[in-house]
């Protein structure tokens, strides 16, 4: 019970920064209506819950991290394609706007997971380096 809360938690979080980046867009550009309907915002809460349930994979210690990365992203692409292409009818404007979409999603994913696996990486090594690899008795 205590994995569902912090999975529902942490898709909560995902949703929240989500919305105030799509926020922060709207502010930014000129549009007419800033705000996005209810449609949006439960395509939005699916999509970070899924996102929370994914990050699960990164826990599973028996796969190489190559792999977790690789069913993270296959999982994201996945409910990427389902809850916004198919629900936002990109695949009736053609298969080149189909592509466009999934590269923006893959070069996205790019951006984020790249800096996110560079500073766990060097947090890792850290920690490695500052506990001793052996134990030593200090008294009798």
């Amino acid at each position: 019970m205590q994995k569902l809360w912090h999975i529902l938690r942490r898709g909560m979080v995902y949703e929240t920064g989500i919305l105030v980046i799509f926020y922060l867009f709207s502010f930014v550009l000129p549009l007419e209506q800033p705000g996005i309907g209810a449609v949006y915002f439960f395509l939005i809460l699916t999509f970070s819950m899924i996102l929370s349930l994914a990050q699960e994979l990164f826990s599973v210690q028996r796969l190489p991290l190559l792999a977790r990365y690789a069913l993270h992203f296959a999982a994201l692409l996945t409910s990427f394609i389902l809850l916004y292409i198919v629900t936002g009818n990109y695949a009736q404007r053609g298969p080149s706007s189909f592509f466009v979409a999934i590269v923006l999603f893959a070069f996205g994913y790019v951006i984020v997971a790249l800096p996110i696996a560079l500073i766990r990486g060097k947090m890792k090594a850290k920690k490695q380096k500052s506990t001793p690899s052996t134990y030593q008795k200090i008294y009798r």
